[in-house]
């Protein structure tokens, strides 16, 4: 009977006890039963087990083949830390520098933060 009231649950959804105690053979406190079995059922089992979402991993290297079957490895810049200079700032210290000494650092400083 529980086999015909699944293969039956448009008329369930429907509410028609009448036509699903016909087709299943039983009284309509069967079929109050059944419908309670089914309505204590877990609609998503599987979720005892899942865990936290997963979360993509992104790379550090990327390996691409070229045309010519040689390999590229690069570093992904989206992984890549961003140094960012305030020219503003670098500007307005370097004019109050008064020794070549001083001068050459900021400039060895600033090309080394642009290479980053």
């Amino acid at each position: 009977a529980m086999e015909a009231l699944i293969a039956n649950l448009d008329l369930l959804a429907k509410r028609d006890f009448v036509q699903l105690s016909r087709i299943c053979g039983v009284d309509h406190e069967d079929i109050a039963d059944m419908v309670h079995e089914i309505r204590a059922l877990d609609p998503r089992p599987g979720s005892a087990f899942a865990s936290d979402p997963v979360q993509a991993v992104v790379p550090d290297v990327l390996v691409t083949q070229r045309p010519d079957g040689s390999w590229a490895i690069e570093l992904n810049p989206e992984t890549l830390p961003r140094v960012l200079v305030n020219r503003t700032y670098y500007a307005e210290i370097s004019k109050s520098c008064r020794k070549d000494a001083d001068k050459t650092f900021l400039t060895d400083c600033l090309q080394t933060a642009n290479w980053l």
